[in-house]
């Protein structure tokens, strides 16, 4: 089954297991990570394609060596076949013949395929051209070969001399420097490392010397983080990055093992090792890291998937099973099969606390002291009485307090600037529920959130808003892109939603009226072109305008006013961002506090409650 097509990602639960044969696979909506782009995308998966098979003698992931060990790429696979090797995508679409002797992998500088048959060159005696086929390779949109121009790559040590982590970059001439917030970016925030002093010849740059003792992680905040088993701490021999998933393969003295980012070492250490980072050996070394929330594992000679949990979620007893984040192959009586992932793999969980006590985002108590609250969001097209019904606020005292407030002939008020609703408004204490919500599929840290939502809401109107929160707050994330013919949209390629008839299904769930139309818009478009967040585009495909980022405004915590139930039977209130700390945690002096406003609405559908306007107060 075909997911998208992106290089890091992070956890997805699983119901049942897969059922063996080869079954026509249909697209899912199966999320995946962060907005990333890769040579080209797998195209959609159809009854044609799902049925597809392959009778290469192993299928295997592709291992990245932009790190020390090395970690994997995404939508593409090495194959073999009489024991050499070759390059397909994850679609099964050859790119690369198998006349390699090791398998393929790609070079830290870029997505360029270390492929060295015998007889590739640029002489004319040459069995087989390297420009010809480099030229190929690239026409197809699937990167370019590696022309041996040097490698480089990223290890991080723990190094005694400074008491400290820091990188080894492996390069020419190779150097030690810190660990950099571009490192901590894109290897994760938390990082492999073994002990060592710094070693070299005089006059040479230090490299890290001989291993002081087993792995261990070290976070970004400066903790170690040890691996253990059942509260006792073991020796790892070697240990991969996390990424963006929540597991992570060690090798232990039996095998190799996965281990959550505490430490703790959630399977058997009875796993062998499935790829390689060598470019001179085919012989495997590494077991494989967690794409899109699973791994292929084997055990006594026989594959399995693993999951996020722990679990195996196809057990160790096929022949062989490929998966590289997107796409799962499956071997039977020497042939392989394009499988569906297990049933369930991608349910969103969500728990409910409600005993949780309301407090600041550190745990202190909520403030007291009343504290001017501002109204957060764009006010403009509002006219005054349209405002004061909103949020309750007197007209009058709108228009006195906001003399700046431009207003339009049609009575509609103009720009975004400031808008304050009340100089002196005290911090809600009403009762909250504490919603955890977790997406399958999406990077870490955007793969579970909790959110407060007020206690006196249905459970179901609770979860809607909850969702509601989760979507604005991991806007973006969860999906592969490429670039569209549609202005100001990029067309969705894989993870969270496959196409555009999954993301309108699923927030339909969420989000109703015109809080709906804002985001989705089908086709065809309304006007010449489409204006929602999603868009439908002529075959079905989904764009966005959206991309993954970061914003988080500064505050100290956020809860809602007491709900309020309408004439019309729908519930208003409000979140409450209380900004009493800057963006760095530290206090603020207390005459620079503040609140900020945000409206809600939902309404109970014949389909259930749905969120009909909101705004995240965070």
């Amino acid at each position: 089954m075909r997911i998208g097509n992106s290089g890091k990602s992070a956890p997805l639960i699983l119901a049942a297991l897969l059922l063996a044969g080869c079954a026509a696979s249909t697209a899912a909506s199966t999320p995946e990570s962060a907005a990333t782009q890769s040579p080209s995308a797998a195209p959609p998966a159809t009854a044609e394609t799902a049925q597809t098979t392959l009778t290469y003698d192993e299928i295997r992931p592709i291992a990245d060596l932009g790190t020390e060990p090395g970690g994997l790429c995404t939508g593409y696979f090495t194959v073999s076949r009489d024991g050499l090797w070759g390059l397909i995508r994850a679609d099964g679409e050859e790119v690369l013949p198998c006349e390699a002797p090791v398998p393929i992998t790609r070079c830290g500088g870029g997505w360029h395929w270390i492929y060295w048959p015998e007889g590739l060159g640029w002489s004319d005696s040459s069995t087989m051209n390297f420009d010809e086929l480099d030229a190929a390779v690239q026409a197809g949109n699937n990167g370019s070969l590696c022309p041996g121009h040097g490698g480089s790559a990223d290890t991080f040590f723990f190094d005694l001399d400074v008491g400290a982590a820091v990188c080894y970059y492996h390069g020419t001439p190779g150097y030690i420097k810190p660990i950099s917030d571009a490192d901590w970016t894109e290897y994760g925030e938390l990082l492999p490392v073994y002990p060592a002093y710094e070693a070299g010849e005089e006059g040479d740059p230090a490299c890290p010397g001989t291993a002081q003792g087993g792995y261990f992680y070290v976070r970004r905040t400066g903790e170690n983080v040890y691996p253990q088993k059942d509260g006792v701490q073991v020796e790892a021999i070697l240990a991969s990055f996390f990424f963006d998933e929540v597991l992570a393969p060690v090798q232990l003295e039996t095998g190799w093992a996965y281990l959550d980012r505490d430490g703790n070492i959630l399977t058997e250490a009875v796993y062998e090792p499935t790829y390689t980072d060598s470019i001179r050996d085919a012989t495997p070394t590494l077991a494989a890291p967690l794409q899109n929330g699973y791994a292929a594992v084997s055990c006594d000679g026989l594959w399995g998937l693993l999951n996020a949990n722990g679990a195996e979620a196809l057990p160790c007893a096929y022949e062989g099973v490929a998966w590289e984040g997107t796409t799962l192959w499956v071997q039977e009586d020497g042939v392989w099969c394009e499988q569906e992932l297990p049933d369930g793999a991608a349910a969103e969980a969500v728990t409910i606390d409600r005993d949780y006590e309301v407090t600041l985002d550190d745990g202190a108590p909520l403030p007291t002291a009343a504290l001017p609250l501002y109204y957060k969001g764009n006010y403009a097209g509002l006219t005054w009485a349209e405002l004061a019904e909103q949020t309750g606020f007197a007209e009058a005292e709108l228009r006195a307090l906001n003399p700046d407030v431009a207003q339009n002939p049609d009575g509609a008020l103009a720009g975004a600037g400031e808008l304050l609703l009340a100089e002196s408004y005290p911090v809600p204490q009403e009762a909250q529920i504490l919603v955890t919500f977790s997406a399958p599929g999406v990077p870490y840290p955007y793969s579970s959130r909790d959110f407060r939502v007020p206690a006196a809401l249905e459970q179901e109107a609770a979860v809607a808003l909850a969702k509601a929160y989760y979507e604005t707050w991991a806007e973006g994330q969860g999906l592969a892109v490429q670039e569209s013919n549609v202005d100001s949209y990029r067309t969705v390629t894989g993870g969270r939603f496959a196409d555009f008839a999954a993301v309108q299904e699923y927030y339909s769930t969420i989000w109703a009226g015109e809080a709906l139309e804002v985001l989705l818009e089908p086709y065809p478009w309304r006007g010449a072109a489409p204006t929602a967040y999603f868009a439908e585009g002529p075959d079905g495909e989904l764009l966005t305008q959206g991309y993954a980022y970061d914003s988080v405004i500064p505050q100290a915590g956020y809860t809602h006013t007491a709900p309020r139930t309408a004439p019309d039977g729908s519930v208003t209130f409000a979140g409450i961002c209380i900004q009493t700390t800057d963006d760095t945690g530290a206090p603020l002096p207390a005459e620079a506090g503040r609140l900020l406003y945000t409206p809600i609405r939902l309404e109970e559908t014949e389909a259930g409650w749905r969120v009909t306007s909101v705004g995240a107060p965070f």
